[in-house]
């Protein structure tokens, strides 16, 4: 007489995206899960920038991420969570899988500047790498770099 004998293991991930630029509007992430069992809850989607332990952005789980209104702020590390149900004590009990995606587009910063009379004349200022940014003044006080 056989016994059947059945194995479960955390899910692998896979997630999949292909970079893309500001005029195609939207993209989308797809989390790929394999593993038994075979049925798959998606716990969460979580955006952040390599490097940084810090998430930028959570989103619910789901199979697939949908992204509309692309800047390039939208570019990133993209990890997506899965669970099966299987459990062990000694490791844990969701898979994950990570991807770089890529916007590319024009960088807008916005950052508060306090004008003081010896530096307010400046229009343009160089950085250290050659790129250019302009300092712009509103009515309302606010002010905010451009970078070029």
């Amino acid at each position: 007489m056989f016994k059947q004998v059945l194995f479960s293991d955390i899910p692998d991930v896979v997630v999949k995206a292909t970079n893309t630029s500001t005029t195609a509007h939207s993209a989308d992430l797809k989390c790929e899960a394999s593993g038994v069992p075979d049925n798959y809850t998606y716990l969460t989607w979580e955006h952040s920038w390599p490097g940084h332990a810090s998430v930028l952005r959570s989103f619910p789980g789901l199979e697939a991420l949908h992204l509309e209104t692309l800047t390039y702020q939208d570019s990133g590390m993209y990890t997506c969570r899965v669970k099966n149900g299987a459990q062990f004590s000694h490791t844990k009990n969701a898979g994950e899988g990570s991807t770089y995606f890529l916007v590319q587009g024009r960088c807008i910063y916005q950052i508060s500047i306090t004008f003081l009379p010896i530096v307010s004349s400046f229009k343009q200022i160089r950085l250290k790498y050659g790129s250019a940014f302009s300092c712009h003044k509103c009515a309302n006080r606010t002010s905010y770099l451009e970078i070029k």
